[in-house]
């Protein structure tokens, strides 16, 4: 039997943010930079996304939900292809660093206060801002995006005992 590494999932995104830069299955959410490569993947934790929801309410007025979450990461990652240029590489540097000691300082208890501090760091709120943005200006195709998303999760989640995100 072949494994499935997400091909299907990381085609459909592939052709919902066009030829801007690569998109496949990875380790984690991210946007590698240098190689512009967008990754998806990880098992994304209901804790984690509960906070970025929170976040987003608090921040944006904007609801995360099940439909919409693999999408509006998606438009995040691809927000730093976009928002990248806004900042010099010390600020880079320091928004990296700033990450690290988040990380290392991270417990139950300040967890929600933790990912606040990482969400609103200058590079990622940029890539929020730039995600929410698009779409908002998109909606409509944006419905139908999420629908699709979610069919190919579910292949995903049933061909390979993999959880893309937990369910809210």
């Amino acid at each position: 039997m072949r494994k499935y590494r997400g091909r299907k999932l990381s085609a459909l995104a592939q052709e919902f943010i066009g030829n801007e830069c690569p998109v496949a299955y990875g380790p984690m959410w991210a946007f590698w930079f240098g190689d512009d490569v967008i990754t998806w993947g990880g098992d994304e934790s209901r804790i984690l996304n509960e906070a970025w929801k929170r976040y987003l309410k608090a921040e944006f007025d904007f609801d995360l939900t099940n439909e919409n979450v693999f999408t509006l990461s998606l438009l995040h990652e691809l927000g730093h292809y976009y928002t990248w240029d806004q900042f010099d590489e010390d600020e880079w540097d320091a928004d990296r660093a700033h990450e690290e000691v988040i990380n290392k300082t991270m417990t139950v208890e300040n967890f929600f206060d933790n990912q606040f501090e990482y969400f609103n760091m200058p590079t990622e709120r940029a890539a929020t801002e730039w995600a929410i943005s698009c779409y908002n200006a998109n909606k409509v195709a944006i419905r139908h995006w999420n629908r699709r998303f979610m069919c190919a999760i579910r292949h995903f989640e049933k061909t390979t005992g993999k959880v893309v995100f937990e369910r809210f």
